[in-house]
């Protein structure tokens, strides 16, 4: 009879430590607003772990914020349901920028007035002396990585510009001045930080924009739901096919372009999932 007790108690003991893992681990999906419990966390592939947003919170243009300086450097967000996250919530979130260039407007107003962190990408030299030498950017929010963005991992050629700062595999100012870059694949890099979903991805890579976003669309699964893309088909006119075969597949893969900025090249893509 004892043991029958004993056995019983230890049962009783084993299921009530499955349920609270359970619950547990579910309060963990959902300590994100906007994120599905069934979320496929592990599929860098697909973004069901990224933040989710509603038509309602940005239907048109008008319904977007400015996030940084709105001469240059700065971008129309959707970002109603992002205020509404709580500080603990928007530190978790995965926020990825390429390239930064030496305009960081944008990254420190994320940083600063929203309080979320933001992985920055760029691997000139001019950007990694920026970098080191701006007091804001001096921050465990602020995470520079010194890599480009690429539709492989490989050794590329940049040209640097005779005029701004924009260096650019696509030598369309006639530069005589270049230099080798590591660039990855954006798999590559979320792997090696351990994300499997990024909230915002900011996209401004001088032309390579098209390639990048053609081979994750074409092979996989762009993983999020708000894009921010500047577009240079108008300053490489070579790349006016690849300009519209992105877009076609952008709105294939369910994302809507909100607004286009003032010279049409400043993209903000938002994919509704209500």
């Amino acid at each position: 009879m004892g043991r029958t007790v004993e056995y019983c108690a230890g049962l009783i003991v084993a299921i009530c430590v499955v349920v609270v893992c359970v619950v547990w681990s579910g309060a963990l999906v959902d300590i994100m607003p906007g994120r599905p419990r069934n979320a496929k966390l592990n599929d860098p592939r697909c973004a069901a772990g990224a933040l989710q947003f509603r038509r309602q919170d940005c239907p048109n243009a008008k319904s977007l914020m400015w996030v940084g300086d709105p001469s240059y450097g700065g971008w129309k967000m959707c970002l109603r349901n992002v205020r509404a996250l709580s500080q603990t919530q928007r530190r978790l979130m995965v926020v990825y920028g390429f390239n930064i260039k030496t305009d960081t407007s944008w990254d420190e107003a994320l940083i600063y007035e929203y309080g979320i962190p933001v992985h920055a990408f760029d691997p000139t030299q001019k950007s990694v002396n920026w970098v080191k030498a701006r007091a804001q950017l001096q921050t465990p929010m602020f995470i520079h990585s010194e890599v480009g963005l690429g539709d492989r991992d490989r050794t590329e050629v940049w040209n640097v510009p005779l005029e701004g700062v924009s260096n650019s595999k696509y030598n369309h100012q006639n530069s005589n001045v270049s230099a080798e870059v590591q660039v990855k694949h954006l798999r590559s890099i979320m792997a090696e930080l351990g994300h499997t979903y990024i909230d915002i991805l900011k996209v401004d890579v001088e032309g390579a924009e098209y390639e990048v976003l053609i081979e994750l669309l074409e092979n996989g699964c762009l993983p999020t739901n708000q894009l921010l893309m500047e577009t240079h088909s108008y300053q490489v006119k070579e790349l006016a096919a690849a300009h519209i075969r992105t877009v076609t597949l952008l709105k294939d893969a369910g994302f809507t372009l909100v607004d286009s900025g003032s010279g049409k090249h400043e993209h903000t893509w938002v994919r509704f999932t209500s």
